[in-house]
């Protein structure tokens, strides 16, 4: 299932795997050449041609990532922190009478895995096949890499190519203090074939470009891919009716916060201060329910949209506060087990408002704190930006 931030991306892409040939070829100077075109091909050429053989795509919300050494989340697919590609470079050969003689094609698949708590990261490279077609020639390589400034990469792949070869990019983003930038990496490829004089090089980008900050999204240096709208995810054996009520609002209240795919967006609020005056202002009037909890345990007040996000209800409550939010209480669903196992479900208020701007639960606080600092890890983990948005997937 294709996720709407990146719908309008991957059209994109697709349009591109059409003609990243051309494209490629104007960058590099060199047009794909065609049987109609060979007659006037230059004397002594190789033809450079660098495509997708499929579309980069979202991983799918909720899937769990197949991460593979080689490559990960999947072949042609990305999520916040991997990307992996599968290309091809043709390179065409052409004898002295201007006629095309053979050509070679090589995939290559590229691997990035940023590094979203650090400023280093590795992308790895490998030639997946080589596929000669009439008279041809080896080919001697060398790869170059490099990504916008402050951000340096140094790759170090060469060789003849040939099936298996690897090699890897290592980059370093020593991006200022309270600064971030977007950049992705631009590659060519200088090689030779003799007895063919190379007069072209192939020139591509890896088209997916990459955010680094530091101390913008939260502490420290990190980079991630921000056209993946991440995924907070909470199950129910965990957080029990916190979660329970959370998805109760997702599946039943009219705005349907952070539910991918048709849900509304939930964007998260950098500024504590204000998050702290939308707590305050919900769980206004709360009062604790003694049966609710487990011993040494209490009733808490929990909101949802999280007054940590831009979607809390305090902006749109009059003076009444959470009482103006729909009502949920905890519900016991098991004698022993965790917490999360005994408090499991949450009964709804009778003919609740589904149009109303929050949901407000009598939760267990285990339950309560234990979903507000998975949010926290999230939120640092993801490296999300003040106002960027997010899913919210409840799980099992």
């Amino acid at each position: 299932m294709e996720r709407a931030l990146t719908r309008l991306l991957r059209v994109k892409y697709m349009a591109c795997a059409a003609m990243l040939c051309t494209a490629t070829a104007l960058l590099t100077g060199a047009a794909p050449v065609s049987a109609a075109q060979s007659s006037t091909a230059p004397i002594e050429t190789v033809s450079v041609a660098v495509g997708r053989t499929a579309p980069l795509t979202a991983l799918p919300n909720g899937a769990s990532p197949q991460v593979r050494a080689a490559c990960g989340p999947a072949l042609n697919e990305y999520d916040r922190t991997q990307a992996c590609w599968l290309g091809t470079l043709v390179f065409t050969f052409y004898n002295q009478n201007r006629v095309k003689v053979g050509a070679t094609t090589v995939g290559l698949v590229q691997y990035i895995h940023l590094n979203a708590r650090g400023k280093n990261w590795t992308e790895h490279d490998t030639v997946t096949s080589v596929a000669p077609r009439g008279t041809t020639a080896p080919i001697f390589f060398t790869m170059t890499a490099g990504c916008g400034f402050p951000c340096v990469a140094s790759a170090h792949f060469g060789g003849v190519i040939s099936v298996g070869d690897t090699g890897h990019v290592s980059y370093r983003d020593d991006i200022g203090e309270g600064t971030y930038h977007t950049t992705d990496t631009d590659y060519t490829l200088p090689f030779s074939a003799p007895p063919y004089v190379t007069i072209k090089i192939p020139v591509w980008n890896f088209g997916l470009p990459y955010r680094c900050d530091n101390g913008v999204a939260v502490t420290g240096t990190g980079c991630i891919f921000p056209a993946y709208k991440p995924d907070l995810d909470l199950s129910l054996k965990k957080y029990g009716a916190a979660a329970a009520m959370y998805l109760w609002a997702q599946d039943n209240m009219k705005a349907h916060w952070g539910a991918y795919p048709y849900g509304g967006k939930l964007t998260r609020l950098k500024d504590n201060d204000l998050a702290t005056k939308n707590q305050k202002k919900l769980c206004k009037g709360f009062r604790q329910i003694p049966t609710i909890g487990m011993p040494g345990d209490r009733d808490s007040c929990d909101e949802f949209p999280f007054a940590k996000t831009y979607q809390s209800g305090a902006g749109a409550l009059g003076k009444a506060g959470g009482a103006g939010c729909v009502q949920a209480y905890a519900v016991r669903t098991a004698d022993t087990g965790s917490v999360a196992e005994q408090w499991g479900n949450v009964a709804i208020q009778r003919r609740p408002n589904l149009r109303a701007p929050c949901i407000r639960g009598h939760i267990p606080e285990t339950l309560n704190k234990g979903a507000g600092g998975a949010y926290g890890a999230f939120v640092n983990n993801q490296r999300v930006f003040n106002a960027e948005p997010f899913f919210l997937i409840v799980t099992a």
